[in-house]
């Protein structure tokens, strides 16, 4: 995440702390836009729902205080937090995003006929395993390869994301 990275040198905290927050107020921010709120109305309704929760106490002013200021500024950065916020949105829009992927190598012995088999060759294949995020879980589709197509895979992927 590259505002992760931007933002990691003027901050106290480690990157994945630093994500999680990134998260929740692009996730805030998310939930303004959508809903049509101002600044001001989105801070409140984040301090009811700290207190409703338990997160914060209702006599709590100093600290609520302090979130409301901190939840406004985080969900006024439009062109940081907004744009990657609604970037990832639409990134992660799709019915089958990519997760992962692996190729299985495979050797299979060729055996002789008759009473007693011996191996007498092998035939080596490959399997591409794509992983996806489907409906929210990961499924593996599986794919056959031959030597060729292998590398031509492997030359196209290293390709494509650079």
């Amino acid at each position: 995440m590259l505002l992760a990275q931007s933002i990691l040198p003027k901050v106290n905290i480690n990157i994945d702390q630093l994500r999680q927050v990134i998260g929740v107020a692009g996730s805030l921010y998310l939930v303004r836009d959508r809903k049509g709120l101002t600044v001001d109305q989105m801070a409140d309704a984040t301090i009811e729902a700290a207190v409703k929760q338990e997160i914060l106490k209702p006599d709590d002013s100093e600290r609520a205080s302090k979130l409301r200021e901190r939840v406004a500024r985080f969900i006024s950065l439009d062109r940081s937090l907004g744009m990657s916020s609604k970037a990832t949105q639409i990134l992660s829009r799709h019915k089958n995003t990519f997760a992962s992927a692996r190729i299985f190598t495979d050797v299979r012995s060729i055996f002789t006929a008759g009473e007693n088999p011996v191996p007498q060759g092998a035939v080596c294949f490959h399997t591409l395993e794509l992983i996806t995020s489907t409906d929210g879980n990961l499924l593996s589709h599986y794919v056959a390869l031959d030597s060729d197509l292998r590398t031509d895979f492997r030359s196209n992927f290293i390709r494509g994301s650079s």
